[in-house]
């Protein structure tokens, strides 16, 4: 065995120590997994958003905060990070979905204000 793949058993190993003792309540060892996760998680965000850094740091917090509220569902089927990073684009999907429904909401209230403005100025016109 390579001295890389050994380190990669290894980290591997840790990781899923980190991962039960989290499933178990401890907040130290989440902090780890956010540790270890958190640049390429916040990666992501900022491409899925289009490089707005304020949008993807809030994305990287709510989906931190969903991967706590959803850890016991982890089931290990995968290695934490490539469950971490499904969690991720679906939060990221999910908060673009509730924001092309508002600004459609809001177009549409704006369409219905202009209509209200445009047919007072004809019945008043007339």
């Amino acid at each position: 065995m390579t001295s890389w793949q050994h380190y990669k058993k290894e980290s591997s190993a840790t990781e899923t120590r980190w991962v039960e003792r989290a499933q178990a309540g401890d907040r130290l060892a989440f902090e780890q997994l956010y540790r270890s996760h958190c640049d390429r998680i916040y990666g992501l965000c900022w491409r899925m958003c289009g490089g707005d850094k304020g949008l993807a740091e809030d994305m990287v917090q709510e989906a931190f905060v969903r991967a706590w509220n959803k850890l016991d569902l982890f089931r290990g089927d995968s290695k934490f990070g490539t469950w971490l990073h499904r969690l991720t684009v679906n939060v990221v999907l999910s908060d673009r979905r509730i924001r092309v429904k508002r600004l459609h909401q809001e177009r549409e209230m704006v369409d219905e204000v202009e209509r209200t403005l445009v047919g007072d100025r004809d019945v008043f016109a007339g």
